[in-house]
């Protein structure tokens, strides 16, 4: 009898030895599936950042594009120069402006800009 006590309780702690080896095995996957989602997500946020750079940087060249046009007509631009240079005074006169290039095309982020 002695001899079948013993031999159970080997078996007892083989077993266990063994859920607690594939529960560390679990826990491992468990590690592995959470680093690869972490992963996942990083990249995620990399890219949600550059979406919101490109449209934020798409707002503002259509910024720059409503005042290119509106400071276009010679008199508004004769406007903003005098209140900006000369104080309100009137100085500039929408006939003494001339046309000249007002664009310029440079390097964006992944694509040219102008």
């Amino acid at each position: 009898m002695g001899k079948t006590k013993e031999k159970n309780i080997q078996t007892d702690v083989m077993k266990t030895v063994q859920k607690n080896v594939e529960g560390k095995k679990d826990t491992v996957e468990t590690t592995r599936k959470n680093a690869e989602e972490k992963t996942g997500t990083t990249e995620t946020t990399r890219k949600n950042v550059e979406e919101k750079t490109d449209t934020e940087e798409t707002i503002q060249e259509s910024k720059d594009i409503v005042e290119k046009e509106f400071i276009s007509f010679p008199d508004i631009a004769a406007d903003v120069i005098n209140v900006l240079l000369y104080q309100g005074n009137e100085i500039t006169t929408a006939e003494s402006l001339l046309d000249g290039p007002t664009e310029t095309i440079y390097q964006g982020i992944g694509r040219l800009r102008n």
